[in-house]
């Protein structure tokens, strides 16, 4: 019955070796999204508009393609925009409005909160994901 004991023993804990030596990855969506200040960096620069009922964004320096998202809750409900920019070297800005508009008349939302912005675009050798949380 020792024997047994011992062999069993023995075995968990060669298993248990082999377990403690698998090789732990980091997904590559769960890797740091901070991107440096470098002057060759894609400069993003959002800012609520002075009505707050839109927000604008200024993009710089852009090189390549830029894809954004902004999501956020207005009365429980999740809505969105999403857009993309291309360019190279050149500085442009985006106004997003905060609702809807049809023949000239605009319904704005009420009630916005939890507003996220998530900025991706490719360098030459990686893809970068920016993102700011907005608050209205």
């Amino acid at each position: 019955m020792k024997k047994l004991f011992k062999f069993l023993f023995f075995i968990l804990l060669s298993l248990s070796i082999k377990v403690s030596s698998v090789e732990a990855r980091v997904l590559p969506r769960f890797q740091s999204t901070r991107v440096s200040a470098s002057s060759s960096s894609i400069g993003i620069y959002p800012q609520l508009r002075a009505d707050r009922k839109g927000l604008l964004i200024n993009f710089s320096n852009i090189s390549g393609n830029i894809s954004y998202i902004l999501y956020y809750k207005t009365n429980d409900k999740d809505e969105g925009v999403s857009g993309s920019i291309e360019g190279s070297g050149a500085t442009e800005t985006r106004e997003i409005l905060f609702g809807t508009c049809s023949s000239g008349v605009c319904s704005y939302h009420e009630n916005i909160n939890n507003m996220k912005l998530e900025v991706t675009y490719s360098t030459s050798s990686t893809k970068r994901l920016r993102r700011f949380r907005i608050r209205v």
